[in-house]
């Protein structure tokens, strides 16, 4: 009895360790096939449209004239995979377009050209035209809020309503991450599972662990991209508003922007600059979220879309601002 409970336990350790070794050596794979997986478990295919040196690399899934369309844009350094935790509880309701940007995810990148919020709004309009997309939602967090914003105020006659969470663009008051960029210290850009560790930490109000072996894997990613990412920083920071504040005064669709009151990327407080712009604009600060909402309380922020974007078109709706 001895000599087999001996070697069941020598069976399970040579088992977990050969796993453990296939782990490793497999984990891209292993990674990538769980997203495709998340994904085609809410009906999102992934696509693909050449648009001049730059090939865009987009999720759909099947609704399209089915149900009213939403496009989700992801922030700096992010992707399209930052959209799945919300994104689950949304895709029986919208025809939903979720790309990865010029220079993220799987999309192209052509370091002769600029990467700031203006020249990449361009290209998310040429990216809406090419897809054939006329009357849509936008919802954008961070860079892709400022592109949201941007584009809301460009381009009114192509959308529905305008979500900005935690956007960027219009920072007037400074945050604890400018500072630490200021000290030579960027926490997006990581090297180390240690810093990834740190950053989903920093970025969010409760930490978010990610365990191994798909932490090793974003971290290889991070690592592999970090000159596009060098090269997109330098332009964002380069001219960060981009006009935003012309194109937010022009915006004359329903608006709403959220913001996590825990965000230390970008404050809080410049949440209140957007309605001063346009008091049309609606404000929601969520208490106990930081910088991306769509990851932390995914169902709740999937209902605030939900509910903004289902009554956006009626008659008589005003700005308002909560807390």
């Amino acid at each position: 009895m001895k000599r087999i409970l001996l070697i069941t336990v020598g069976a399970l350790l040579a088992i977990t360790l050969i796993t453990t070794l296939l782990a490793g050596h497999y984990r891209h794979e292993l990674y990538q096939a769980g997203i495709q997986s998340e994904a085609a478990a809410i009906g999102l295919q992934s696509n693909h449209v050449q648009l001049g040196d730059i090939t865009w690399t987009y999720w759909e899934n099947g609704l399209r004239g089915q149900k009213p369309t939403l496009v989700l844009v992801h922030g700096f350094g992010a992707s399209r995979e930052t959209w799945l935790p919300m994104s689950k509880h949304l895709a029986q309701d919208f025809h939903l377009v979720i790309p990865d940007l010029p220079g993220h995810g799987e999309s192209g990148f052509n370091p002769e050209l600029n990467y700031n919020l203006k020249h990449q709004t361009e290209r998310f309009s040429q990216f809406a035209k090419a897809l054939n997309l006329e009357q849509f939602h936008l919802v954008g967090n961070s860079m892709g809020g400022g592109i949201t914003g941007l584009y809301a105020g460009t381009h009114p006659d192509k959308l529905l309503s305008a979500i900005l969470l935690n956007p960027a663009g219009i920072i007037e008051h400074p945050s604890d991450y400018q500072q630490r960029v200021a000290n030579g210290e960027n926490p997006l850009l990581v090297n180390t599972v240690e810093d990834l560790d740190f950053l989903f930490e920093y970025a969010v109000a409760e930490k978010i662990t990610i365990h191994w072996p798909f932490n090793q894997v974003m971290v290889d990613r991070a690592v592999t991209k970090r000159p596009i990412m060098n090269k997109v920083f330098a332009d964002l920071t380069a001219d960060p508003e981009a006009n935003i504040k012309a194109a937010v005064e022009q915006i004359r669709v329903p608006t709403l922007v959220v913001w996590g009151k825990e965000d230390r990327i970008i404050a809080p407080e410049n949440a209140a600059l957007y309605q001063q712009l346009n008091p049309t604009i609606e404000i929601k600060l969520l208490d106990q979220v930081g910088h991306i909402p769509m990851v932390e309380i995914p169902a709740a922020c999937a209902d605030m879309v939900l509910n903004f974007t289902t009554t956006a078109s009626l008659p008589g709706r005003q700005g308002a601002s909560e807390s």
